[in-house]
């Protein structure tokens, strides 16, 4: 089963319902991707995802006041290979966009790309310490200290014996591996991940391909994962979508849906 988690830091829409009109050639109809808010631009930014048997590594902008589809052209002659399930967030501070991992047909990748909506530019950021490739990982971006962070989590590869978190500091981009005190395993793909005051919380999406929903959090100071709760769904889902809260940047609680139940897990 297919598991399409969107996250974002919540675009909150007032209105019943909206249409988004199929005028200025809209990207294909595509699985895999994720998409990130550009406040300057007032637009949500896709890149890749894929078709049946078809990648790509376009990139497009949804403007959320004129309701109209754009392909963003680079002036790059390097530029991200055609990918799904990656990793996307936009930085706070320069609203750049970066694009880490994901697959294709070929390979699984670990490569960290960044794109300049000033100069329409991409550039292959080399890291320090890069975790080998993973499919399925949750991720997220944050500010912490006045630093920001890209961290991941989760693999779809059930082999795996252990799965750690790993932080990015956007800064030095060097990677480190987060250790877990007291060795408690936990297998995530396909998941949903957020910071909040010095911890992660982690909602599970697959496990041994059975949709579980868990939630755990892990602290940074005490390096210590921590089990909080577990929903037993007793319907097949078609689709879960974690949607995050956001009051002055500060993450107040999960909202979870399903075909006809409703969850809200505080995170006070």
């Amino acid at each position: 089963m297919l598991l399409f988690i969107f996250q974002s830091f919540c675009l909150l829409v007032y209105s019943t319902h909206i249409f988004m009109p199929l005028n200025k050639t809209p990207p294909n109809s595509r699985a895999g991707i994720a998409s990130v808010y550009i406040p300057s631009r007032l637009s949500i930014v896709i890149f890749g995802g894929y078709s049946d048997t078809l990648f790509f590594n376009d990139l497009w902008n949804f403007n959320i006041t004129t309701l109209i589809w754009d392909e963003i052209y680079t002036n790059s002659e390097s530029i991200p290979s055609p990918r799904a399930f990656y990793g996307a967030f936009s930085s706070f501070v320069t609203e750049n966009l970066y694009v880490y991992g994901g697959k294709n047909p070929e390979i699984i990748k670990n490569d960290l790309w960044e794109f300049d909506f000033h100069s329409l530019r991409w550039t292959l950021i080399p890291t320090i310490n890069t975790p080998s490739a993973s499919l399925g990982f949750t991720y997220t971006y944050y500010i912490r200290n006045f630093i920001e962070y890209f961290a991941i989590f989760g693999d779809e590869n059930t082999e795996i014996i252990e799965i750690y978190i790993y932080i990015l500091n956007l800064s030095t981009f060097e990677w480190e591996k987060q250790i877990d005190k007291n060795d408690y395993f936990i297998y995530s793909a396909y998941g949903s991940m957020i910071y909040y005051k010095e911890c992660f919380y982690l909602t599970c999406g697959i496990a041994y391909d059975t949709l579980i929903l868990e939630t755990f959090k892990y602290c940074l100071d005490e390096q210590i994962w921590i089990y909080i709760t577990r929903f037993i769904l007793l319907i097949l889902m078609k689709k879960i979508i974690i949607e995050c809260f956001i009051k002055d940047l500060f993450i107040k609680s999960f909202i979870i849906y399903s075909q006809d139940h409703i969850h809200r897990i505080s995170l006070y």
